[in-house]
């Protein structure tokens, strides 16, 4: 719950400062501007190198297999002198002495998650580049500031995962599918629940979500649809990327992060001289279907997971119920002006808290209340 107030907390600051530049600054300037914050970003991430995935992967595997001793070598791969340390230990009557983690070992599955955590934030920054330079600053920002709306959604995806993260490690450690199931299902239930609305709404009113940004911002109401509909598919996936990566597949994330960025990078070459914005939209829209799609047919023969139980079917359900079918009636009813949409969030909001408590015990909403009691 920490983790999604906190995601709530940046998600809002990053719409709050975008929504500055865009007031304050000329849109040229704001197009430079968010342009030299996605080369940050890019240079940030391959800092990293994929690092804290991995020490999430080897600690929780580390507890479920029961040697936990083998933790103690996770500081020496990240710049201790000494990867020869044993540790003594007691099982029943007879000592042992346990191997710490070792650097082979431990950059044999970190090397692939660097470089795929590199494309991966290719993908959602080197389309803005690449509008920049074909279309110049003004479409640039137009298409930030069409898409960081979008970004929200997957706030809440960094949120969950943090809590999920190490119980798949754990669960996977022991491939223990039948409880790896049931964890992926309900996580992908609960971004459903947190995702679908919001992605609803951004379509239905585009016009209306940009707005605040300015009226120059306008154009970019064919971005919000598409993208909004693209991550609609991509949250009913779940975290698919994060349990490969959990079995082990690091290698095999690699190939689904450069397939999608070569795919993106394909498309927006081909589309954006044509479309415009819409052109890379189009092209990122499709770079994350190939990465989920391809994610989910890799879980699901090497170990028979995927995240269609009852809680996600009845999540998705419940969305279009509340969120698609409210607000969709009252657009057309009404027009979709400022006050349709902020009445039909409040109707569909309060249906929508009605459906969650109904249907608490499917959509395993009601773990909260057994892990704090």
């Amino acid at each position: 719950m920490l983790g999604l107030l906190g995601a709530g907390v940046s998600a809002g600051a990053g719409v709050v400062v975008a929504l500055i530049l865009t007031r304050v600054l000329p849109a040229a300037e704001a197009g430079t501007f968010f342009v030299v914050t996605s080369v940050f970003l890019l240079c940030q991430t391959v800092a990293k190198l994929g690092t804290n995935t991995s020490l999430v992967y080897f600690i929780s595997r580390f507890r479920s297999l029961d040697v936990p001793e083998r933790i103690r070598g996770c500081p020496a791969v990240l710049g201790s002198r000494d990867l020869r340390h044993r540790v003594r230990t007691a099982a029943g009557d007879r000592p042992m002495v346990a191997e710490p983690l070792g650097a082979g070992e431990f950059w044999r599955f970190t090397g692939p998650r660097a470089l795929a955590s590199i494309a991966q934030i290719a993908l959602q920054r080197l389309d803005i580049v690449l509008v920049a330079a074909l279309l110049g600053p003004v479409p640039a920002a137009v298409y930030t500031a069409a898409t960081r709306v979008l970004i929200v959604g997957q706030l809440s995806n960094q949120a969950i995962s943090s809590a999920v993260e190490p119980r798949l490690g754990e669960l996977l450690a022991r491939d223990d599918v039948t409880a790896t199931n049931a964890a992926y299902r309900a996580a992908t239930a609960w971004l459903v629940l947190l995702n679908w609305p919001l992605y609803l709404l951004f379509a239905l009113f585009a016009p209306v979500v940009l707005s605040v940004f300015g009226p120059a911002y306008s154009a970019g109401e064919s971005v919000v649809l598409i993208l909004s509909s693209v991550m609609l598919l991509a949250s009913a996936c779940g975290m698919v990327n994060l349990v490969l990566i959990m079995a082990g597949r690091t290698t095999w994330n690699l190939a689904n992060a450069v397939l999608a960025l070569g795919v993106n990078v394909g498309v927006d070459l081909l589309l954006i001289p044509r479309m415009g914005i819409a052109g890379a939209a189009v092209g990122w829209a499709v770079a994350i279907a190939v990465s989920n799609l391809v994610a989910l047919a890799q879980i699901y023969l090497i170990k028979g997971l995927h995240p269609f139980g009852v809680g996600t079917l009845v999540a998705m359900a419940l969305s279009l119920a509340c969120f698609g079918a409210i607000p969709g009636a009252a657009l057309l009813l009404f027009g979709g002006g400022t006050t349709t949409m902020l009445l039909s969030v409040l109707a569909a909001t309060a249906a929508y808290g009605l459906g969650c408590y109904r249907l608490r015990e499917p959509l395993a909403v009601n773990i909260f209340r057994r892990r704090t009691a």
